[in-house]
């Protein structure tokens, strides 16, 4: 099977060249070279007719492509990290249109192309660069899924969510600039709304882990501090960013049904925002850590 896709426009070709020009890896999984880099920026797959035993191949150099797009300035991690699920989704939906995948669909008795569902459950946060550690910061994330079918194992899921993100400290420390101050509360919530975008593996029974990046937005923001004596802040100097980027990691255990539990973890590439206030801050740039627990129901 041979197959070539074009990258004109996807993305500019120094940053293709930064995340492929090392691409051309032999595998112990793979007869054959994954990726070819020409200088026409054409990448030409070639692999066996049981291409289902190379997905853990595939996925490794996945894996190294995300790296190397973390590593990028962050006016191109965005566009990166789309060519990178664009690549593996055309990758994944050629394989499946030549190989006949026979047995059971993942989602169901009858093999569907598309399922979609609910999720709900909580966020613990932080947030990294305040003067403040521990994922004490608790909030909803909510809203729908979808799974499209790429190939047997493997389906691109895409998510529209509420999402509460944020710091929260009842520790009573003196403040950094002002040793004479005491704060006793601070409490940082912001309100996302977020389309995170993943490509997930899914094993026999069902559960699958899945990796990829996520776009956010905020909706609402809401920051305050308590001192003793009181000292005031001025916080709409220090505002948080309206757009957020992150990469995201996810297992799902099926349990019943189209029930299941899901564990994340979630890192932002960008900054919350770019200046903050000094007395309760350690770094001038902060970022969103959250997990989430979860649960997922789709409909199958």
């Amino acid at each position: 099977m041979v197959c070539r896709i074009s990258t004109s426009a996807l993305i500019r070709p120094s940053t293709l060249k930064n995340l492929l020009i090392t691409t051309t890896l032999l595998s112990s999984r793979m007869q054959y070279p994954l990726l070819k880099l020409p200088f026409s920026y054409r990448i030409t797959y070639l692999a066996s007719s049981n291409s289902s035993s190379n997905f853990f191949s595939v996925f490794g150099v996945y894996l190294k492509l995300i790296m190397v797009a973390v590593s990028m300035n962050k006016s191109r991690k965005f566009t990166a990290f789309i060519f990178i699920n664009v690549l593996l989704s055309v990758f994944c939906t050629i394989a499946n249109a030549q190989i006949d995948d026979g047995g059971d669909d993942i989602y169901a008795e009858r093999p569907r192309i598309f399922s979609v569902g609910v999720v709900a459950g909580a966020n613990f946060t932080q947030i990294d660069g305040d003067s403040y550690a521990g994922y004490h910061k608790i909030g909803a994330n909510f809203g729908g899924i979808g799974y499209a079918r790429l190939y047997r194992h493997v389906a691109l899921s895409f998510e529209m969510l509420y999402s509460q993100k944020g710091a929260l400290s009842n520790d009573v420390r003196y403040s950094p600039i002002d040793s004479s101050t005491l704060i006793t509360r601070y409490d940082v919530a912001l309100n996302y709304a977020e389309i995170p975008i993943m490509i997930n593996y899914f094993d026999q029974r069902k559960s699958h882990f899945g990796l990829g990046m996520s776009y956010s937005r905020l909706i609402g923001s809401n920051e305050s501090m308590k001192t003793d004596p009181h000292y005031y802040i001025d916080f709409n100097k220090y505002p948080f960013r309206k757009d957020s980027y992150d990469v995201v990691a996810s297992a799902q255990m099926h349990v019943w049904k189209g029930l299941f539990f899901n564990i994340r973890f979630q890192y932002a590439l960008s900054p919350a925002r770019a200046y903050s206030p000094p007395s309760l801050s350690r770094s001038q740039k902060q970022y969103n850590n959250l997990w989430s627990v979860r649960l997922l129901y789709i409909f199958i």
